[in-house]
C-alpha cells in the first residue's frame, strides 16, 4: 500500500514537473514540501515513473481480482469499510498539517535572526 501510494505521488509528481525532480530540504519537523527544490533530470525518468505506476496500478488491480474470487465478503467489506476508515482518519490528517504549520512557523521565528544575518542552510548533495 505505501509503495503503490508513493508511485501514484511520482506518477503525478513527473506529470506535473515535466523534467525536473523534487528534492525535499528536510527540516527537524519533517520534510515539508513547499521548501522542495527543483533540479533538472532527463525527461527518460519521468517514463520510467509512469511505467511502475502502471505496473503497480495493474498489479494492484489483479490482487483484488484474486480477493474477489478468493473471499469476495472480504472484498466487498473492505471496499465498503475504506471510504468509512478514511473519514474517521481524516480529522487525524487535519490535526497533522495544523501541527506542522504551527511548527514551521515557530521554526522561521526561532531561526529569523540568523537569516537576516545572512545564514543560509548548506544544499543536500554539495
Amino acid at each position: 500500500m505505501v509503495m503503490a501510494n508513493y508511485l501514484a505521488y511520482a506518477k503525478i509528481l513527473a506529470t506535473q514537473t515535466r523534467g525536473t525532480r523534487r528534492h525535499h530540504v528536510t527540516s527537524s519537523f519533517g520534510q515539508s514540501p513547499a521548501r522542495a527544490v527543483f533540479v533538472p533530470q532527463p525527461p527518460q525518468a519521468a517514463a520510467i515513473v509512469g511505467v511502475l505506476a502502471r505496473t503497480v496500478d495493474m498489479v494492484t488491480f489483479l490482487l483484488w481480482c484474486l480477493l474477489w474470487v478468493l473471499c469476495w465478503p472480504l472484498a466487498l467489506a473492505a471496499l465498503v469499510l475504506y471510504p468509512l476508515v478514511w473519514l474517521v482518519l481524516l480529522p487525524f490528517r487535519i490535526v497533522g498539517i495544523a501541527v506542522e504549520g504551527v511548527l514551521e512557523l515557530v521554526w522561521a521565528v526561532i531561526t529569523l535572526p540568523a537569516r537576516l544575518f545572512g545564514f543560509r542552510r548548506p544544499h543536500p548533495g554539495r
